[in-house]
């Protein structure tokens, strides 16, 4: 699904509610605009640890990181770590060397007074994460 203005968004459920009367349009059209509203973060374009620094890479086993091995305790962590970090991430397509750890190296621009709602002018595809969160 792309990011869309809630204008859009309200159009597009009043034309599927015409089709599907399941009860859901109040809580869909709430649930977009809480989510819009939400200040932009970092995590929500890249995998970020829980201090907010960029995670550059999911880590690799490379078969050598089996039970028994010192290091297994480590990686089973480090995996850890990278799939909440994935489940925070609410925008596909982005790359941590492109963003240069800071949002403005991928808009050219930053504020944290910037919410998702700023975004919808861009082309951007939402995750299964974003999807779940708005209810849809």
């Amino acid at each position: 699904m792309k990011l869309i203005s809630m204008t859009d968004f309200v159009l597009e459920q009043v034309e599927e509610c015409k089709f599907n009367s399941d009860g859901r349009f109040h809580s869909r059209i709430i649930n977009y605009a809480n989510f819009l509203k939400q200040p932009l973060k970092l995590e929500m374009f890249v995998p970020c640890d829980a201090e907010g620094k960029v995670i550059d890479a999911e880590p690799c086993s490379l078969g050598m990181f089996e039970k028994g091995n010192p290091f297994y305790d480590v990686y089973l962590e480090s995996q850890k770590q990278w799939d909440k970090a994935k489940e925070r991430v609410l925008f596909e397509g982005f790359n941590p060397d492109r963003i240069g750890h800071t949002i403005d190296g991928v808009f050219g621009f930053y504020s944290s007074m910037w919410t998702i709602e700023d975004l919808t002018r861009f082309e951007i595809t939402l995750t299964e994460t974003a999807i779940k969160q708005i209810g849809l």
